[in-house]
């Protein structure tokens, strides 16, 4: 097959091919549509004019060429209505020039069409016809001069006014239209016209592939490379080509060729031949690296950079402080490097809204800083059509305009227009969108490459790494300053060591307790501490397990008493890195303590006036009348009986007022003595028992086996039992039940542990009005008695050190609970044992 026709089926199916591929990526934009329906044609001028190249019918050649004139004029219009709106238009450009663009196209098309066109056509031995034309081509020549000259010059005036994406594509297509022009206006139309002859002709199909190619790579390809690196590695292509070409004719000439000649076989030829080429294949790649090391000594400038930028990244990012514009450094880098028009960045704040976080400008000074924009919301409609919330990729006007759904790319264009922003790059954390990294435009107008949009992506990582670690860094300084706060204003003292036993931390009010300066105790061992501090820091951290004291002082004298509570201190995995003590001074609460008991005291002794006032007048009142009326009546046997009767009476219960207040009032007992509870309990039963079986009330005793012994008055705690039992008899109805019960609270050695007595009845109810005064001297609910016994109760208890309270339920009956402290001595003793 001829390669002429060859090439022309080539042409054919190729640029049919680009069109649909074109199209297929972006079908609704109108660009890509004119670009398919402009490579259709010319795919059918190149299938017409194979078919001239094959066949020998006059007729038919002169028919295919006056189409084939018609189609050129067809691809001409088709391509000038895709220079207009190529490359970011979204709508076809106004009708009225391209109905005038058309309508001229289809009065070229009817001249061309006419049999004037061509004049003669005589066939060859070999090769194309020859063909001789006539004016009609002149008028298709004066034509299309102007309207690709005008097409071409509309090419560069955008690519001088275009940034970008657009600006490289538009390079792309002017590079290849001028190619295309340049050889279909000599070959086809020059050429024709000088010698008469169409025997250049055949140089068209280079032109059109040539211009199939450059347009299909500028719409479709997915990323466009750098037109200095393509450059450069073209350069570094043909070097080393022409060199390995030049050795070889060297090595043929000179070593090959006498070794070829030796060689008698033809087989054996031609085995040195295909190890001579497989030799210079190889040497190929290593040639052509070493060209393009030679080309691109920018390259390596250019990886310097890049090493130049990350490193500032990382020193920004360490730096970022939290009270100042924490991403400017990082937006400098970024901006100086790519020679941005502008570079901002927003950040998503608690309020969910956007905010600026700083911005650099292309002519800012160095080292002024912009505030009047700091914290500026981003607007609503922006986000919302960035999609930021969900944003996982960087968004790039160029891409915007080459593919995906017009009306999107159009809301995304404009929010991008808004921002006066050429690319937007999230700034992720954990998956999460925290932040929108915007740069603008280059300088110098050349597009963000794929490893521009790498680097910009790491440069928004950074700022969201230090966008985070400024807000930890804030939060922990916030932390500390509200710690420190509540430590500075703490009445408490608290002390903090480190696992070697390194005091580290210590706040004003334990210096003030300490009597010592904060730079006295800082960073000293834990000796420097008073002993029982120091011994109670050093348990809990040797043993891992809080620890209290509930009194212990500071001094040898005794005169600064503190209760101190100790703690294990242990990082986020749990090991042990420390430990830590609070301690409050207990002087205050002693002065409060005897104030409240004095307040107690003197609330209690005018209770008792009032109680004893009333109790004992209403005797004297009975004896004064018995008095008054002695003189007129005491000769009156029945009188005297009667007097005689109530004065004793009276006098008898005010003997007995008298003895209980006496027990009430009595002071605290010195008598420090063991108390066996056991036997305790047995005796205070053993009074009561014969009131229990009069009434048919059953006693319950449950003493455990080892019960330790108290210490105390063994007559002031039996009195004290004795009374509740009473009260307990005296509300349980016939035939119920009252029970006593120990138990034994026990704590670790040297530490005191508690004996709890409890005396229960069934089938009584204290309401909690009733609950809240019992214990009040002169209260009772009962029509006699004094109301005395269950205050003298409490007063016994609270001689020992003790307390006593009450539980009552409808259901479950009535509990006296006496908690009386167990002496450590015989608390350990019993653990001993």
């Amino acid at each position: 097959m001829d390669t002429n026709v060859t090439a022309l089926i080539a042409t054919a199916v190729i640029s049919l091919f680009l069109g649909l591929v074109a199209y297929r990526r972006a079908p609704d934009r109108p660009s890509n549509r004119l670009f398919a329906l402009n490579s259709a044609c010319v795919s059918l001028w190149a299938v017409a004019t194979c078919c001239i190249q094959v066949t020998d019918d006059l007729a038919l050649i002169d028919l295919l060429l006056r189409l084939v004139h018609v189609i050129s004029v067809v691809v001409l219009a088709t391509l000038v209505d895709f220079i207009w709106v190529f490359p970011d238009r979204f709508r076809f450009g106004p009708w009225r020039p391209r109905v005038v663009l058309y309508a001229s196209a289809l009065v070229v098309s009817i001249v061309v069409s006419s049999p004037h066109l061509v004049r003669s056509v005589r066939l060859t031995p070999a090769g194309p016809p020859d063909i001789e034309f006539g004016w009609p081509l002149a008028v298709l020549g004066l034509y299309m001069a102007p309207l690709l000259l005008y097409g071409n010059w509309v090419l560069w005036r955008k690519s001088r006014t275009l940034h970008g994406v657009g600006r490289v594509q538009t390079s792309y297509v002017l590079a290849g239209a001028l190619v295309c022009v340049a050889i279909i206006f000599v070959t086809n139309i020059i050429l024709p016209m000088i010698t008469g002859s169409t025997a250049y002709s055949r140089w068209g199909v280079v032109a059109c592939l040539i211009y199939c190619f450059s347009i299909s790579v500028a719409i479709a390809k997915h990323r466009l490379w750098d037109l200095g690196g393509m450059a450069r590695r073209t350069a570094a292509a043909v070097l080393a080509v022409a060199s390995l070409t030049a050795a070889a004719a060297v090595l043929l000439v000179l070593a090959l060729g006498p070794v070829a000649r030796a060689v008698p076989d033809p087989l054996g030829q031609d085995l040195v031949w295909l190890v001579a080429g497989v030799m210079l294949g190889f040497a190929l790649a290593p040639a052509y690296s070493g060209f393009r090391g030679l080309l691109s000594r920018t390259m390596q400038e250019e990886r310097e950079r890049i090493v130049r930028l990350l490193t500032a990244l990382g020193e920004a990012m360490v730096h970022a402080r939290h009270d100042g514009p924490t991403l400017l450094p990082i937006l400098r880098q970024a901006q100086a490097f790519f020679g941005a028009v502008l570079v901002e960045a927003y950040v998503l704040g608690t309020d969910g809204l956007y905010r600026s976080a700083g911005a650099v400008h292309a002519d800012d000074r160095p080292g002024t800083v912009r505030t009047d924009g700091l914290n500026r919301p981003l607007e609503d409609d922006v986000v919302s059509a960035l999609q930021a919330d969900h944003l996982s990729a960087p968004v790039d006007t160029g891409q915007l305009t080459r593919f995906g759904d017009v009306e999107e790319a159009l809301s995304k264009l404009r929010a991008m227009a808004a921002l006066q922003a050429e690319v937007v790059v999230p700034m992720c954390w954990r998956e999460e969108t925290i932040g929108l990294l915007v740069v603008g435009p280059k300088t110098s107008r050349d597009m963000y490459t794929a490893s521009d949009l790498d680097l910009l992506r790491s440069c928004a990582a950074h700022a969201a790494i230090a966008t985070r670690n400024a807000e930890l860094r804030a939060q922990i300084i916030a932390e500390k300053e509200r710690t420190e706060k509540v430590l500075a204003q703490m009445e408490s003292g608290v002390i903090a060591i480190d696992s070697s036993g390194i005091i580290q931390l210590v706040n004003p009010a334990a210096c003030s307790l300490l009597g010592r300066t904060e730079a006295e105790l800082l960073n000293q061992p834990v000796t420097a501490l008073p002993d029982a501090l120091a011994r109670l820091l050093g348990d809990t951290l040797r043993t891992g397990r809080a620890m209290s004291r509930h009194r212990v002082s500071l001094d040898e004298n005794g005169e600064l008493p503190v209760a101190c509570s100790a703690l294990v201190l242990n990082d986020p995995e749990g090991k042990r890195e420390g430990a830590g003590i609070v301690f409050r001074d207990l002087r205050t609460e002693d002065a409060l303590r005897r104030a409240q008991h004095e307040a107690e005291r003197l609330s209690f002794i005018r209770a008792i006036s009032a109680g004893m006032a009333h109790e004992i007048r209403n005797p004297l009142v009975a004896i004064r009348t018995f008095a008054e009326l002695a003189p007129t009546r005491f000769d009156d046997p029945e009188f005297r009986e009667s007097f005689f009767q109530v004065a004793q009476s009276e006098v008898g219960r005010l003997e007995q007022l008298v003895l209980q207040f006496m027990t009430l009032a009595r002071p605290a007992s010195t008598v420090r003595e063991p108390v066996h509870v056991r036997e305790l309990i047995a005796s205070a039963v053993k009074a009561v028992s014969a009131n229990a079986q009069s009434h048919d009330i059953q006693i319950e005793v449950s003493v455990p086996e080892e019960c330790p012994d108290l210490e105390g008055d063994s007559s002031r705690l039996y009195q004290a039992l004795a009374n509740l039992l009473l009260n307990a008899l005296e509300a349980t109805p016939p035939g119920g039940r009252v029970a006593v019960r120990v138990a034994v609270t026990r704590q670790p050695a040297r530490e005191p542990g508690e004996a709890v007595i409890e005396v229960w009845n069934s089938g009584s109810y204290i309401s909690p009005e009733e609950r809240e005064r019992i214990f009040e001297p002169f209260y009772t609910s009962k029509t006699s008695g004094t109301g005395l016994g269950l205050a003298i109760c409490h007063t016994i208890v609270d001689e020992h050190h003790g307390k006593v309270t009450v539980e009552s339920t409808e259901e479950g009956g009535t509990t006296f609970v006496l908690r009386l402290p167990v002496p450590a001595c015989t608390e350990a003793a019993l653990t001993t044992s």
